[in-house]
């Protein structure tokens, strides 16, 4: 069964590392994003959002990224899909 939730970006958090450059000083750079997903709890009656809120009253979502070519590309207030699909079952000691 593939079950699908939409969510908002509640906030983006742009985490700084000291760089080198290459004659040896120190830069800021992004080094990755934390970033907060939210259900959506409110909408009219005929909003999509809010059957969905109906099933799903209560769902909050952190992760960290580090990939620079996801940096900026989640905007807080803007609205996401998000799919849980299985996966074929594994055979090696569950994740961690």
């Amino acid at each position: 069964m593939i079950v699908k939730a939409r969510v908002y970006c509640e906030t983006v958090t742009q985490c700084g590392a000291p760089a080198t450059d290459k004659i040896g000083s120190i830069n800021g750079s992004v080094a990755s994003e934390n970033l907060v997903f939210r259900a959506i709890t409110s909408g009219g009656e005929d909003d999509p959002n809010k059957s969905y809120s109906k099933w799903t009253p209560n769902l909050e979502l952190k992760m960290t990224v580090t990939n620079p070519q996801i940096f900026g590309q989640f905007v807080p207030g803007h609205l996401y899909d998000l799919t849980f699909a299985p996966t074929p079952p594994r055979t090696e000691a569950p994740y961690t």
